[in-house]
């Protein structure tokens, strides 16, 4: 309180303490001591009223001064916890992010060694090769260049469970030119991949070779969707080699010359890499989301290779609910005990498998469920073929009791998704749903 307002109350306490001395003798005929008893009572009764109040206001002031004080010491206390433990993460999480970078290194030093060590075995093939083709007649037509959408209608990526035949015969490179050749032009229309359809062996080793030795190995991907929705549910992945023109060369053209040259292995670590990239992109977001990604026998006989990708993926628990690592029925059938017991430690810290193209049922599932699969895929046909449409749902419920999900492959058309429903599928995935994609056309969904 100002001092000039301090000086107004204290005069005005006085004049209050005159007027209850003076007006009560002169009005009411009280005794002139009594009221000037009263007058002075009066006066000090109102002077230290003030002066309670005046303390009261600065007590309370105090009060609300300290609770200030000590709501701001709690928050700098916890604001210094919070520091510290942020200071002791960032510790810990330097020195795991060291420990994941030194791994990635060594995943891709591996890969880059498979690439340098398999270069001069293929420059050797090929100059081979290349003497045996200027032996005979040089064929005019070498390649193709056609819309993706078209090639794979054309040419499906398996056949019989098995590959289909990766290079052409001059009379079907003449019959797959004048089909096609119309394609070509649509495709530059509409914006598609430009799709390099390779016929002679040599030119194909010079674009898998140039490619793997730069880097240039896609990840596409292919939705699972949930039936009768057909909302996206998981992601496949798919690898696709471009050369040295960004043209893409499907994997129907070059998966046989790749397992025959032993550079399969490479492509497969190349695709994993990528999906790893991407699931860290990804971060926390859709974490309902995962990625089928195909493992083949071998990259998972690879000695060199596999045990450190194991090492790498199970120091990483960011990985574990996204990835499903698939494996074919056959594969997995050849698969020696070492293989098996490294495949049983990613299970045991939580990666899912999945059994892809699973042609025949008299698998032990107890047992796979017992591994780490959650999964089972199997074409439509070859599940119509084993069992009656209305038995399906007695199957698909004996997986679930395994913890088995079963999915329909290979979903070309709607009659198809017709017999899917028919047998209560929730899972499907075929190029009625979408073909496969670069990964980077998905990131809306992500």
């Amino acid at each position: 309180m100002a001092p000039v307002t301090q000086v107004l109350l204290y005069i005005s306490y006085a004049v209050l303490g005159l007027a209850a001395a003076l007006l009560p003798p002169r009005l009411a005929g009280v005794d002139e001591q009594v009221a000037t008893l009263l007058g002075v009572f009066v006066f000090f009764g109102a002077w230290q009223a003030h002066a309670w109040f005046i303390a009261h206001r600065l007590e309370t002031a105090d009060k609300e001064r300290i609770n200030r004080l000590e709501d701001n010491a709690t928050i700098l206390r916890h604001d210094l916890e919070r520091t510290r433990r942020r200071l002791e993460m960032q510790r810990d999480g330097t020195s795991e992010k060291s420990e994941e970078l030194v791994s990635e290194l060594r995943i891709l030093h591996t890969l880059l060694d498979q690439v340098m060590k398999r270069e001069e075995a293929l420059q050797s093939q090929m100059r081979a090769v290349a003497a045996k083709t200027d032996a005979g007649p040089v064929l005019e037509l070498d390649e193709l260049s056609v819309n993706e959408d078209r090639i794979a209608a054309a040419q499906p990526e398996e056949d019989n469970g098995g590959r289909v035949e990766p290079w052409f015969d001059e009379e079907d490179a003449e019959e797959v030119k004048a089909e096609l050749s119309g394609e070509i032009a649509l495709s530059t229309a509409r914006g598609g991949p430009e799709v390099r359809l390779i016929r002679r062996e040599e030119t194909l080793l010079s674009v898998i070779r140039s490619s793997l030795s730069e880097n240039r190995v896609d990840l596409y991907l292919q939705p699972i969707v949930a039936l009768p929705g057909r909302q996206n549910t998981f992601y496949e992945c798919f690898s696709r080699v471009r050369d040295e023109e960004g043209r893409v060369v499907l994997p129907a053209q070059y998966l046989r010359i790749a397992e025959e040259k032993g550079l399969i292995g490479t492509i497969d670590n190349l695709l994993l890499f990528r999906l790893i990239q991407l699931v860290r992109r990804l971060g926390p977001r859709r974490p309902e989301v995962r990625f089928f990604c195909n493992m083949s026998r071998f990259s998972m006989a690879d000695a060199e290779f596999f045990p450190q990708f194991v090492d790498f993926m199970t120091s990483s628990s960011e990985f574990t609910k996204r990835l499903v690592l698939e494996i074919n029925q056959s594969d997995y059938q050849t698969l020696d005990r070492e293989v098996r017991g490294r495949l049983a430690l990613l299970a045991r810290r939580g990666f899912a498998f999945s059994l892809d193209q699973v042609m025949y049922f008299d698998e032990d599932f107890a047992s796979l469920a017992d591994n780490g699969f959650k999964f089972i895929k199997a074409d439509m046909q070859a599940l119509s073929a084993q069992y009656e449409i209305g038995d399906l749902p007695g199957v698909k419920a004996r997986l679930k009791r395994e913890g088995l999900k079963l999915i329909a492959s290979r979903v070309e058309d709607e009659a198809t998704v017709l017999m899917a429903l028919d047998g209560e599928m929730e899972l499907a995935q075929g190029y009625l749903f979408g073909e496969p994609r670069p990964a980077a056309d998905f990131n809306r969904d992500f």
